[in-house]
């Protein structure tokens, strides 16, 4: 098929998919050749997951030639949902691949100073404005680097444009590394407003255009999508301003806005509010305990099994010099001890996991910091190991080892619970900021094509926008908008979820003001 390598792609929905019994395995064969016969606990528009043994694997839909002799039908994933005006973002070349020209652009990248980042934010957010010739002169450096850059961001990404999908997915996969790429994205975003200064809009306009295209590329990541999503939010953080800046300039014209604005609702079409980023975490994670479990089962030393999971510092630490005690549980670190041990720590996993997706869509971090609250709370009221094993295993009639397996498990958690309200809020000012940037530009489509603005953001449905972006600080309410004079005021509640009334504007630099996510347009 020759439109497999423009797209990714999804299983169109058969008929009866909602009466399909999982309480059997299915036979799936792949493309490969190889056949799996596993029971399918998970089916969405990319993949599916089958159960082996309590491990769920998952099997990217592109892989699949057919699932219990039904072929697989192939179409459109959620990313290629038609853009607002039907503008495709990408030039495509069936034969190249985004992973190889971003590579290609990050090899060509000339040393940078170390204060570059710095020096190129503060003009980024500022403005283009004269003494800016060393930035000149690394810009001219990078030329080749940077035309490269914007060729990758043409290409359509499979959701592995940074790097080939990996063979598996676990502690030992090596994650993302887009350092090059943030910088050159800065590069392009400090030409384009050197070309803006020039009056070459028509240049200016293309590096924009591509920056958009980037972060594109960067919410369609199928692996290492929370490292991908902080990119993201460092990327949008960056460009904001600059954008904002952007749309002040009326020498540019209507089809450049619906391009800018297209390629952003597709970004926005691909945001889940973690779920993907959280889930694969929670995946490498069991991963790694699912190896310790198979390494008990080898032969590997208990010594060594212990050192990963830090038993032997909790044993040394409560028993010190007491060996008898060090000894007998020694005895119970077994095989069945560490499928015990995995089994808990899985469900542990799954458990806070569920809660923290849960927590982000609601941009609702307390959720999460009170399930950590209560679960180690839970564990403190545990005294000396063996005194606890032996009381839970009179009261519960359960095998001593199971006991331990599952104090050590919660013990273990505890000590690395991962922390992910910092990110849930991150996340959200990401997503405020995408919406305000959105509405500012269909409200300057509207003002261009009508010579006025709108009195309210509902008439920009349906031409302009098919909904009202939400404020997820207020309640996930529509984003506030004001006309002033011959401009316009759009904005979010912020972190601190009070309506300043604009008359503060939230700066990360300086969190504890608060302030409004504003997007001013005069």
């Amino acid at each position: 098929m020759e439109k497999k390598k423009m797209m990714r792609l999804v299983v169109n929905l058969i008929l009866g998919l909602f009466f399909f019994n999982f309480s059997f395995a299915e036979t799936i064969v792949l493309k490969s050749g190889k056949v799996v016969e596993e029971k399918i606990v998970e089916r969405t528009d990319e993949y599916i997951k089958v159960d082996l043994f309590g491990v769920p694997l998952t099997y990217y839909l592109d892989e699949i030639e057919s699932i219990d002799g039904e072929s697989v039908v192939l179409t459109l994933s959620k990313e290629e949902v038609q853009p607002q005006y039907g503008i495709s973002p990408y030039i495509t070349d069936e034969d190249v691949n985004a992973a190889d020209i971003y590579r290609k652009a990050g090899s060509k990248l000339t040393e940078l100073p170390e204060d570059f980042r710095d020096k190129a934010d503060k003009v980024i957010k500022n403005g283009w404005v004269g003494g800016n010739e060393e930035l000149k002169e690394i810009l001219m450096k990078n030329k080749t680097a940077i035309n490269e850059f914007k060729k990758a961001t043409m290409q359509r990404s499979d959701g592995f444009a940074f790097s080939k999908r990996p063979q598996k997915l676990d502690a030992t996969t090596i994650l993302l590394d887009c350092r090059d790429e943030l910088n050159l994205f800065r590069l392009l975003l400090l030409e384009g407003m050197m070309h803006e200064t020039e009056k070459e809009h028509v240049q200016a306009g293309e590096d924009y255009l591509s920056a958009t295209r980037f972060i594109l590329h960067l919410s369609q990541q199928k692996f290492s999508i929370l490292i991908s999503t902080m990119a993201e939010i460092i990327c949008l953080d960056v460009a904001y301003p600059c954008l904002g800046q952007n749309i002040q300039n009326r020498a540019f014209d209507k089809e450049y806005y619906k391009k800018l604005l297209d390629n952003l609702l597709l970004i926005k079409n691909n945001q889940d509010f973690l779920k993907n980023a959280l889930e694969e975490e929670a995946e490498v994670l069991k991963s790694f305990m699912r190896q310790i479990e198979e390494a008990a089962k080898k032969g590997v030393s208990y010594d060594e099994l212990s050192a990963m999971i830090m038993m032997d510092n909790t044993i040394e630490m409560q028993y010190r010099e007491d060996r008898k005690k060090i000894e007998e549980i020694n005895m119970m670190l077994d095989s069945e001890f560490f499928s015990e041990f995995y089994r808990i720590v899985s469900g542990i996993v799954d458990d806070f996991t569920k809660t923290a997706i849960f927590s982000a869509r609601e941009n609702n971090p307390e959720i999460y910091e009170k399930k950590i609250s209560d679960f180690s709370a839970s564990i403190k009221k545990q005294r000396y190991l063996l005194d606890y094993v032996e009381e839970k295993a009179i009261i519960e009639g359960k095998s001593r080892k199971f006991i331990l397996a599952d104090t050590f498990a919660k013990i273990m958690f505890t000590g690395g619970t991962p922390q992910y309200s910092k990110a849930i809020e991150r996340y959200h000012i990401f997503y405020n900021r995408l919406n305000t940037l959105i509405v500012g530009i269909a409200l300057k489509l509207y003002q261009l094509e009508k010579a006025m603005l709108p009195e309210d953001l509902k008439q920009l449905i349906p031409v302009y926008l098919k909904n009202v972006p939400q404020d997820t600080f207020n309640q996930f309410n529509p984003l506030r908008y004001k006309k002033r004079d011959k401009g316009f005021i759009v904005y979010s509640f912020g972190p601190d979820r009070k309506d300043d009334q604009w008359s503060i504007e939230y700066n990360k630099d300086n969190p504890e003001k608060g302030g409004d996510i504003i997007f001013s347009a005069y």
